[in-house]
């Protein structure tokens, strides 16, 4: 039995999306840039707010630090004004903590803003919520999941990663974590697959009999 089930957050217990498009095209706006599309958005955010504002701003890369304080200033004020969670992760979390794992969060955004949405929306749910963070990388890299591990007092062998995007399937195939795609988020399941996703979820409630499958 796996003893800690560790989640990617955006696109994975948070449908953020709206509010990270709202921010990032209000960052654009203040820059003087054009907007960009909900897709667009959708494509750019999972490796960071570093990547996720260099591809909004393309082109123009000497607006990326005015683009960069723009939008995390916008997003801290509105991150929760139309993010939700998944239907079902609220009682798939309640449900995994019932069986006796350990719940945690790891995600490429910045860590002051996952620490803030994972106690608003899921409070005493999560034992451990981190963000990226300076001086660490960020996933695929391998080194915050392995760092989380060890601070939680676990192995690879321990956990269980679920996550919606490409640099959660590398990022758990190079910390020797099983991995769980959940193919309800940002990224389409041809897309995980293609990174090397094998188990995919559904929605959120198929993990609670999907998990007790790992050894």
């Amino acid at each position: 039995m796996k003893k800690i089930i560790i989640f990617d957050l955006d696109g994975t217990l948070l449908n953020s999306l709206k509010d990270l498009w709202a921010a990032v095209n209000g960052a654009l706006w203040e820059c003087g840039l054009p907007y960009r599309s909900e897709e667009e958005v959708r494509s750019f955010v999972g490796d960071g707010v570093d990547m996720l504002i260099k591809r909004a701003v393309d082109d123009k890369p000497e607006k990326f630090d005015e683009c960069k304080a723009a939008f995390k200033r916008i997003y801290d004020r509105d991150m929760q004004n139309q993010t939700r969670p998944y239907d079902g992760v609220g009682k798939t979390l309640d449900g995994l903590k019932a069986k006796g794992y350990q719940i945690a969060v790891l995600s490429n955004k910045y860590d002051c803003a996952v620490k803030s949405l994972c106690s608003y929306y899921f409070g005493d749910k999560i034992k451990y919520a981190v963000g990226q963070k300076e001086g660490v990388k960020v996933k695929p890299d391998p080194s915050a999941l392995l760092e989380l591990l060890k601070t939680a007092g676990y192995t690879a062998n321990d956990a269980l990663y679920c996550g919606d995007g490409e640099a959660d399937v590398l990022c758990a195939k190079a910390a020797g974590v099983d991995f769980i795609a959940a193919a309800w988020g940002f990224r389409h399941y041809s897309v995980l697959e293609k990174a090397g996703a094998k188990v995919f979820a559904a929605k959120p409630s198929d993990l609670l009999a999907m998990v007790d499958t790992f050894e």
